[in-house]
């Protein structure tokens, strides 16, 4: 039965139309089916990246014979500087606190001086 005069004879157009039409359907077909296949390539692919900036990220274990070897990420070095930092400004403000501490008793032995003396 034809798809376009719902009839077995074709009466009312020519039969190569109907082939003409089944023709343009296929390369539709395969031009969507193309553009999926490129698309989920380019899926795949995008997925590769971001499992190899995860494993940047949260650093990886190597076994190096019987002992596992546990190499940090990029997160890691970062947590890293930012202890290092922290560390580093807290013994500057140690020695700050020092230093004030030395001057505030000078500056009190001074003062209690200066009422024994009056």
């Amino acid at each position: 039965m034809c798809f376009i005069c719902k009839d077995y004879k074709h009466t009312k157009h020519k039969h190569i139309l109907l082939e003409q039409e089944a023709e343009r359907i296929r390369s539709t077909i395969n031009t969507a089916i193309q553009h999926i296949k490129r698309v989920a390539q380019e899926l795949t692919d995008s997925a590769h990246k971001l499992e190899s900036v995860a494993r940047q990220l949260e650093g990886s274990s190597a076994e190096s014979g019987s002992v596992e070897v546990d190499t940090g990420g990029t997160a890691e070095e970062a947590r890293a500087r930012v202890r290092q930092y922290f560390a580093q400004l807290r013994d500057q403000l140690n020695r700050q606190e020092t230093q004030a501490m030395t001057v505030l008793d000078a500056h009190v032995r001074e003062r209690l001086c200066s009422i024994r003396q009056q």
